[in-house]
C-alpha cells in the first residue's frame, strides 16, 4: 500500500513536465537507472540499454566503439541462468535481467540500437555491480560531451562525476533507483536530469 501511494505520488509529479518534453535523446546506461529516467520524462527508448545491466568495464568499452558494437553480433551465453545473457561481438557480457528469452532480448536490442541518435548522445555510468576507480577514469576520458559518473562519494580526479550519498553495502553506491522518504522521490531524483538532457 505504501509503495502504491509513492508511484501515484511519483506519477503525478511528473505528470506535468511530460507535456514539455520531446524525444530524440539516445541516454545510454549501464543500469536501469537510464530506463527510468527516460519514463519519468516520458522519452522513448532510443537506447538499447534499458531492461537489463553491463559491468561497468563493459560498459566503458561499449561506449569507446559504439557504432561498432552495436552491429556486432550478439551470442546467447545464457546457459543455466535465470535470465537471458548475451556476449556483444565476442566480448561484452550484457545480463537481459528483464526479459524471459534471449531471443527478446536480442531483438528488443536490435530494435532500439536501430534509433540510436549519434549526435545526442547522453552517457550515464552508475558506480555498481564491481565498478572501480580504473573505470571511472576510463569513462571520464571518453571523448562524449554529455557525461555523467554517478557515485557514492566525492571523486575529485572523475571529472564528470557527482555524488549521490546513498552507500551500499559493498561500498559502492546504493541502489539509486530505491524510494527515499514518503514522496515519491528516488535516490537519483537528486541529480538534475532535466537540465542534464537539455529539456
Amino acid at each position: 500500500m505504501k509503495l502504491n501511494l509513492k508511484l501515484r505520488l511519483r506519477k503525478f509529479r511528473f505528470r506535468f513536465v511530460k507535456k514539455s518534453v520531446g524525444g530524440g535523446k539516445t541516454l545510454l546506461c549501464n543500469n536501469c537507472t537510464g530506463a527510468m529516467v527516460l519514463h519519468d520524462y516520458g522519452l522513448r527508448f532510443d537506447t538499447p540499454t534499458v531492461n537489463l545491466f553491463i559491468r561497468p568495464a563493459d560498459y566503458v568499452e561499449l561506449l569507446s566503439d559504439l557504432r561498432r558494437y552495436v552491429q556486432a553480433p550478439m551470442e546467447d551465453i545464457t546457459g543455466g541462468n535465470s535470465y537471458p545473457i548475451g556476449l556483444l561481438g565476442g566480448r561484452i557480457r550484457i545480463d537481459f535481467l528483464h526479459y524471459a528469452t534471449f531471443a527478446e532480448a536480442a531483438a528488443a536490442w536490435q530494435r532500439r540500437a536501430a534509433r540510436i541518435d549519434y549526435d545526442n548522445i547522453y552517457a550515464v555510468l552508475v558506480e555498481r555491480d564491481g565498478c572501480t576507480h580504473a573505470d571511472l577514469l576510463r569513462f571520464d576520458s571518453l571523448p562524449i560531451r554529455r557525461k555523467v559518473a554517478l557515485v557514492h562519494k566525492a571523486c575529485p580526479d572523475i571529472k564528470c562525476s557527482f555524488v549521490i550519498d546513498y552507500q551500499g553495502a559493498d561500498g559502492l553506491l546504493g541502489q539509486i533507483i530505491d524510494y527515499r522518504g514518503n514522496f515519491g522521490s528516488r535516490y537519483y531524483d537528486r541529480f538534475g536530469w532535466a537540465r542534464f538532457l537539455e529539456i
